[in-house]
């Protein structure tokens, strides 16, 4: 299990707070602990909403994992956000998994 507490992991986000906060919680639950999120800038006001949550959900880390965040203030859209997102994982990590943040993990 040691393995899996180090693995980097990366959230692709964008505006959906509640799908993302089930992402996240759904990876500590597997004992996933480095996790870097990336979302891309917004478009409306919902949008700055959503994100200032998920932003405000990752400072304060109350699920006691090891979060990276990078929000982008530019809208890329859903072709070149990912590519941006994925380009700066690898810039960090040599290897990791890559999630969108509507995916629940399981065993």
């Amino acid at each position: 299990m040691d393995v899996i507490k180090d693995l980097p992991t990366l959230i692709l986000g964008y505006n959906r707070f509640d799908k993302f906060t089930r992402c996240i919680t759904t990876l500590k639950e597997q004992g996933i602990k480095k996790i870097y999120v990336f979302i891309d800038g917004p478009k409306n006001y919902f949008d700055i909403e959503s994100q200032e949550k998920i932003i405000d959900f990752c400072l304060n880390n109350k699920l006691d994992l090891n979060i990276k965040l990078k929000k982008i203030e530019k809208n890329y859209g859903c072709r070149l956000a990912p590519i941006k997102g994925i380009s700066w994982f690898f810039q960090e990590n040599k290897y990791g998994v890559i999630f969108e943040d509507d995916v629940i993990i399981s065993r």
